[in-house]
């Protein structure tokens, strides 16, 4: 199943108009997040591919409490659902081809880097401002209205990834923004328009709060990015802001040529690890699944084999 469907296709889709019609009453419920952002990105760069994930996950934000929206759901029969109390939201199985994530709006009254202290909010004007990138802070209703508060649909129509927040508060509140910035870049980011310097100082600054996650939050980012059409222009942000050390072993000296050309993210990443003596430091520092760290030592073996594991 796609979800990369212009809005009004989108939400006329039965699973998602079944249950954005059942959270509508008595108040509001509204799709956003990467569910709004790919939508409108295909509409206006159809050429241009995103990744597709195996089970798509809707994000849905709700006016409705949460006790409300698991009654709701339970008359719909999904029961398959896990509760984040911390941050009034849940995750729920709609069918085996599609899961949705829906949480109450609400506002970060302080954080420390990972974990938010949150409050109830009644507008999703508050709650856009908890939010990561202009193009993330989307909200489109059963009827198809979209709510933009930042000009996020003007930076999908340039390939323009800004921050909602000044990016020093930004990455301050959400360690994890750094890795997720690296890896919106390609496709969101044209390069020819360039980078603001506030968010090139603010990279830099809070580079080394990549350390502060966890190896499995950095090795899904890493292998999001790697994932992504055009790796290597992350890569080479990274070089050209000498943040290397705090991605080690995974960014060598040089940005191999061919990385943006190689089928898979454990081809790219095989290529830049080019060795087998690394992978325990990798793997410490990135952590990945047992068939994706096959897949790893399989792409570094068949690099050995072709004879292409030489420097570039």
């Amino acid at each position: 199943m796609t979800i990369h469907l212009p809005p009004k296709d989108l939400i006329a889709l039965p699973d998602i108009a079944r249950i954005l019609h059942a959270l509508q009453s008595p108040q509001h419920s509204w799709l956003t997040g990467g569910t709004v952002r790919d939508s409108l990105f295909t509409q206006h760069h159809p050429l241009i591919p995103l990744p597709s994930p195996t089970v798509p996950s809707l994000d849905i934000a709700t006016s409705l409490p949460l006790d409300t929206v698991i009654h709701t759901l339970h008359k719909l029969n999904l029961s398959l659902y896990t509760l984040y109390p911390r941050y009034s939201s849940l995750s729920v199985t709609i069918h085996h081809k599609l899961h949705a994530d829906i949480a109450t709006l609400r506002i970060d009254l302080s954080s420390d880097g990972r974990q938010a202290l949150i409050a109830p909010a009644t507008q999703i004007s508050q709650d856009c401002l908890r939010r990561d990138f202009t193009i993330n802070a989307l909200y489109l209703d059963s009827k198809g209205q979209i709510f933009d508060f930042h000009q996020g649909q003007n930076d999908i129509i340039l390939r323009q990834l800004r921050f909602v927040s000044p990016p020093h508060i930004s990455l301050a509140q959400d360690h994890l923004r750094i890795l997720r910035f690296l890896r919106f870049i390609s496709p969101f980011h044209h390069s020819s328009i360039p980078f603001s310097q506030d968010i090139i100082l603010a990279l830099s600054q809070h580079a080394h709060s990549i350390q502060k996650l966890s190896p499995a939050r950095k090795g899904q980012e890493i292998k999001g990015l790697l994932s992504t059409p055009k790796p290597s222009k992350a890569l080479l942000l990274i070089q050209s802001l000498k943040i290397n050390p705090f991605f080690t072993p995974l960014i060598p000296p040089q940005i191999p040529q061919n990385i943006d050309s190689l089928d898979s993210w454990h081809q790219r990443l095989a290529t830049l690890v080019s060795s087998n003596a690394k992978l325990p430091e990798l793997f410490a520092q990135f952590e990945f699944s047992k068939s994706d760290k096959k897949l790893i030592r399989q792409s570094l073996l068949n690099l050995t084999h072709d004879g292409t594991d030489d420097p570039p």
